[in-house]
Order: C-alpha cells, then structure tokens, then sequence
C-alpha cells in the first residue's frame, strides 16, 4: 500500500469513527413522547362517561389535548350532539395509544383533532411533532377508512410565544404531509388568533396565558362551525 493510498485509507477510518461516536449522541438528542400511562385513571373516567351517556356512533368526536377538553362544544352548538374526548396535558402519541379507547368505539364520520403545543413545550422537535400527527392520520385511515379528519394546528399562547418559530415549522411540515389527502383538513387557527399585525391578542387566554378563555372559543367555533355542520348534514 504506497503512502497517499495509506492516507486515503486513515481518513475513511477516521470518519467511520467519528461517526460511530456522534450517533448515539444524535439518538440521546431526541425527546422522546411522554409515557401515556401516565393518563390510565382519566381515559378511564372518559369511557366510563361515554358509555353512561351512550354517545352516537357515526357522529363527529373531538379528541386531544387541553383546548380541547376545555372547548365548551354543548354551548357552541348546541343542537348538536358531539362527542370531546380531549385529556388536558396530551401529546399527539396520547391520543395515538388511547385510539382504540377514546375514539374507535363510536366509528365518528369526522374527527376534530388538535394536539403538539405540549409536545413542543416538553422538546419534541417540528419533525417528531409532525411524524406523530401522520401516524395519527394512519391510524385513522387504516382502522376508519370512511373517517374524516379536521387537524387544528398549534395556538400562539402568550406564554409559549418564544416558540412560534417551531410551530411555524412544524405547521409547514404537516400542511406538506397532507396536502393531497382528500379525507384531511388543516385548520390555523394562528391568523385569527393574533392582530392585524401579527402580535399576541393576550385577551384571548385565561389569566395562565395558554388556554383560551370564552372570548378565544367564540373565534375557533367561528372558524370551524361551516365544516361542523356540513358534516353533521351528512
């Protein structure tokens, strides 16, 4: 073997060990989603809930994270009969592992989905957020063929204000995954949430500056009622 050949040859090896050292330090990079047994006892109350009410099947079924729980749906249409299953707290995967529990049972003809501001928070990055919004997706596709699906994307709280550039991310990544799925609709809820210029509309949350309040719910039914309703026509 003559010297550049040699040299050659100590390069590559030095590459494949310096890629060997930083692939577990990618892998520890990442969040990984929180442990969804942590919400066992409130999913429990929920099904508990549905089958007291005896919900309708083929109806429109709200699930995921706290502005969902808290949207007051019976005020907001109240000639219809919807069906919320929103857990405050939940990851995008929360409701991925509670499918089977929390929205199978009812075969809903449309799905209104909101969830990633909490993952967000806890460290997930716009590419983990997104790949968890599409099996999501998948999961419905595959278990509820005829289903439906309204995606809301993340809301500009005050006081997650300091990441909008990751939800600005991972808005862009998820609008491109479903851009030529007929069955998914993407709602943003950013531009009527903020000013004319762009700015934190503060008298939209309640006093922890992340949920909204009456004022804020007044918006976002605005914004999904002709969807709501075309659906429950149907």
């Amino acid at each position: 073997m003559n010297r550049h050949m040699r040299g050659a040859y100590g390069l590559m090896q030095a590459f494949l060990l310096l890629t060997l050292l930083l692939i577990p330090a990618a892998l520890s990079a990442q969040t990984p989603p929180a442990d969804p047994a942590r919400f066992a006892d409130e999913v429990a109350a929920l099904v508990a809930r549905d089958a007291a009410e005896q919900l309708p099947q083929n109806g429109i079924l709200f699930i995921g994270s706290s502005n969902i729980r808290k949207w007051p749906l019976k005020t907001a249409f109240p000639t219809l009969t919807l069906i919320n299953n929103g857990f405050g707290g939940s990851q995008v995967t929360d409701s991925t592992f509670y499918f089977d529990k929390l929205v199978l049972p009812f075969h809903p003809k449309l799905i209104v989905f909101h969830a990633g501001g909490n993952d967000t928070a806890a460290g997930r990055t716009p590419a983990e957020v997104a790949a968890d919004v599409e099996d999501f997706i998948k999961k419905v596709h595959t278990e509820l063929p005829e289903t439906k699906i309204i995606y809301i994307g993340l809301f500009p709280a005050p006081s997650r204000w300091e990441l909008q550039d990751k939800f600005h991310e991972t808005t862009r990544l998820i609008t491109a995954m479903i851009h030529r799925d007929r069955k998914v609709t993407f709602l943003n809820p950013e531009k009527p949430l903020l000013s004319a210029e762009g700015s934190i509309r503060p008298e939209l949350y309640e006093s922890d500056r992340l949920h909204l309040n009456a004022q804020g719910y007044a918006i976002m039914t605005k914004l999904i009622a002709p969807y709501i309703k075309k659906a429950a026509r149907k």
